[in-house]
């Protein structure tokens, strides 16, 4: 039996969000299945993002 295929999430957005000091400041941002996530005015460990994500 094989393991069936996850579509990646899709159609998110973040937006106005402050998400403080992550545990892991060297990478403070981890995907894994996301296509195009949204991140508008979000801050995490002091920077703002305004960007799209995909892993």
């Amino acid at each position: 039996m094989s393991t069936p295929t996850v579509p990646p999430v899709t159609g998110v957005t973040i937006s106005n969000c402050n998400f403080g000091t992550p545990a892991n400041t060297a990478l403070p941002i981890y995907l894994h299945n996301t296509q195009d996530l949204v991140l508008s005015n979000v801050t995490i460990a002091g920077q703002a993002y305004n960007t799209t994500l995909s892993a």
